[in-house]
């Protein structure tokens, strides 16, 4: 059997990122720094993860796309990210983390996805655009990029859903169908989106059916 494929690895606390999203991170430990200064230079990937007590290795491979290092010594970067990987046994641990990985792709299963829920929720993410960008260039080419379900609903788990647990969810599940239907299920004609707990409460349940779902998929 050959060597697996190892990656250098930045981890995140308070936040996930997504493929075909841009991530921007500002680095003032010295092995981050060292790590990310090293993977501009060659222009070699790096993986993000998200550290919890219930983590299960499922990680945004990137690129970084600029550097900047600020007077006070922290890097200022932006990532882009690519695909998601799984991570598996560590390799190296200084001067930061390596790990053995796999790929990790949607299920090609025979889902229906919801043209109305993917519409409705394209809609509500440009009306979030609109509000937040306010140079119309910018906007226009942001949105331009925007244009397959799988980066609208990566771009709405890292902008619009605040719920640590419910962004892992949308990262971890392997189904593209079922991802829409979570994040349409939040929404409400009376509230803003993505503000009911009751709501991602309920959603957070799912994680237990997509686990069962994987197993019977991979066996």
């Amino acid at each position: 059997m050959g060597k697996k494929p190892v990656i250098p690895t930045l981890y995140l606390f308070d936040n996930v990122f997504y493929p075909h999203t841009i991530i921007p991170l500002s680095l003032s430990d010295e092995p981050s720094k060292r790590l990310i200064k090293q993977s501009y230079e060659e222009n070699s990937p790096i993986a993000l993860i998200t550290l919890t007590n219930e983590t299960k290795g499922i990680a945004t491979q990137g690129i970084v796309h600029s550097l900047t290092e600020k007077e006070d010594g922290r890097f200022m970067a932006v990532v882009r990210g690519v695909k998601r990987i799984k991570l598996s046994q560590m390799v190296q641990q200084i001067p930061y983390p390596v790990y053995e990985f796999i790929a990790y792709e949607d299920f090609k299963d025979t889902r229906f996805i919801n043209d109305n829920a993917l519409l409705r929720l394209h809609e509500m993410f440009e009306e979030w655009v609109v509000k937040n960008i306010s140079n119309i260039e910018d906007r226009n080419i942001f949105l331009k990029e925007i244009n397959h379900p799988q980066t609208i609903i990566n771009h709405i788990s890292l902008f619009l859903v605040t719920d640590l647990k419910l962004k892992l969810i949308m990262l971890e599940s392997q189904h593209l169908a079922e991802r829409v239907n979570i994040l349409d299920s939040l929404l409400n004609e009376n509230r803003s989106p993505f503000e009911s707990k009751s709501i991602e409460n309920a959603i957070k349940d799912f994680e237990h059916i997509e686990d069962e779902l994987s197993r019977k998929l991979s066996s």
